[in-house]
C-alpha cells in the first residue's frame, strides 16, 4: 500500500522524478531524486523480510525514559547517523505526527520524511519512512516500545523492519541485518549513556 500524498517539504519542486513515485528535489543547494516507499502499519513487524529486535533495561523511570524520545536534539545526540531531525507537524505529538530527519548512516547520506502511524504516550510509538533521497530501502519503519518494571526501571524494546530494492536485495540484506542490528544496539547503549548525562540518579 503506498501513501497517497506527499508530505509537504520545502525542498520539493514540480519536475519529473524517475518514476510515478518518485519527485525532484532540493536539498540544499542540490537537486536529488526523492523517492516514494510503502507505507506500513504495526502488522509489518511480524512480516517484513528484515526484521529486528533489540532490548535494554534501564535504570530510569518509564515518564523519564520516554520524554527524551519527544526531543529531536536528544535524538540527534543518542543517534549517531542522525544529523538533524525536525517535526514538521504541529504540536502535540500524536499518531499522524511527521518529522523530516538529515542522516548519514547505512543508508548513506540524505533526507528522508517520518510518519508516526502511532504514539501512545510512555507505551510506544511507530513510524515508516514515507519519502526520501534512499532509492535502496522499499519500506522501512522503527517499533519502539517502554515497558514499566516497576522500583524505576525501564525496559526499551526497539523492532526495526525493512525490505530493500534491486535484484541482490536478499544478499544486500543478509549482509547489513548484523551490521544495523548492532547500531542499534549501540543506539540503546547511547539511550541510557544520555539519560546518566542528563538525568543524573
Amino acid at each position: 500500500m503506498r501513501a497517497e500524498s506527499a508530505i509537504a517539504a520545502p525542498w520539493y519542486d514540480s519536475r519529473a522524478g524517475r518514476s510515478a513515485t518518485d519527485r525532484a528535489g532540493i536539498v540544499g543547494e542540490r537537486t536529488v531524486v526523492i523517492h516514494r516507499y510503502e507505507s506500513i502499519d504495526s502488522s509489518y513487524f511480524d512480516v517484513a523480510p528484515v526484521r529486528l529486535d533489540t532490548r535494554r533495561s534501564l535504570g530510569y523511570p518509564t515518564d523519564v525514559v520516554w520524554k527524551i524520545f519527544e526531543d529531536n536534539a536528544a535524538w540527534e545526540t543518542f543517534t549517531p547517523g542522525i544529523a538533524e531531525a525536525t517535526w514538521t507537524s504541529p504540536p502535540p505529538l500524536h499518531s499522524g505526527s511527521t518529522r523530516r530527519v538529515r542522516f548519514s548512516w547505512w543508508l548513506g547520506r540524505g533526507v528522508v520524511d517520518e510518519v508516526f502511524f502511532e504514539w501512545r504516550p510512555v507505551e510506544r510509538f511507530a513510524f515508516y519512512m514515507h519519502e526520501g533521497t534512499s532509492r535502496l530501502i522499499q519500506a522501512y519503519g522503527e517499533l519502539w516500545s517502554f515497558e514499566d518494571l516497576g522500583r524505576g526501571r525501564t525496559e526499551i524494546r526497539l523492532r526495526t523492519a525493512f525490505s530493500l530494492h534491486g535484484r541482490f536485495k536478499n544478499r544486500v540484506a543478509g549482509f547489513l541485518s548484523p551490521v544495523v542490528n548492532v547500531g542499534f544496539k549501540r543506539v540503546l547503549t547511547s539511550v541510557e549513556r544520555y539519560l546518566r548525562q542528563h538525568h543524573p540518579a
